[in-house]
């Protein structure tokens, strides 16, 4: 199972734990203190912390970080199980750089695309691969600005 905290819950977190002291007693007795939170920002955004990818040794560390800064300052864990995080499972997709392909084929024959100077693609979870066929429309860069009479789609039936 991964755990996911992504950057928003990150800054929350690390403005929560770069106030006061002692425990928080209410929200509107929060004061920010500029190096608290340079130091947790530094710690979190470490090389050491491997670029927190989701479920990564390094994102498991900043979890772990935030979850103790949250029990320090005694905050109430959200979760049913009384704990500061909540594991979900998640699934990763990655491409082999060597394997990506795109060939585009017409009655002069084919012409293959170089990944990534003429197309970009992400990985599909749930395809390890994918064809497509189907006719090929140029319309310029697509582009409607009625201002200046111009309509890539004009008199194309896309």
């Amino acid at each position: 199972m991964k755990l996911c905290l992504g950057s928003g819950v990150i800054l929350t977190a690390v403005m929560l734990v770069a106030c006061q002291p002692e425990p928080i007693q209410q929200l509107s007795e929060i004061s920010a203190d500029a190096s608290r939170i340079k130091s947790h920002i530094r710690f979190l955004s470490d090389d050491l912390l491997e670029g927190r990818d989701t479920g990564a040794r390094g994102h498991e560390i900043a979890s772990l970080y935030i979850a103790a800064e949250f029990e320090k300052y005694g905050l109430t864990p959200a979760s049913d199980n009384g704990a500061y995080m909540q594991r979900v499972n998640f699934v990763q997709a990655y491409i082999d750089q060597s394997s990506i392909k795109l060939s585009l084929t017409d009655s002069e024959g084919d012409m293959t695309l170089s990944y990534p100077k003429q197309f970009l693609t992400y990985p599909n979870p749930l395809e390890e691969t994918t064809e497509m066929v189907g006719k090929l429309v140029f319309v310029g860069y697509g582009i409607v600005a009625p201002e200046l009479q111009h309509n890539d789609y004009q008199d194309i039936d896309v």
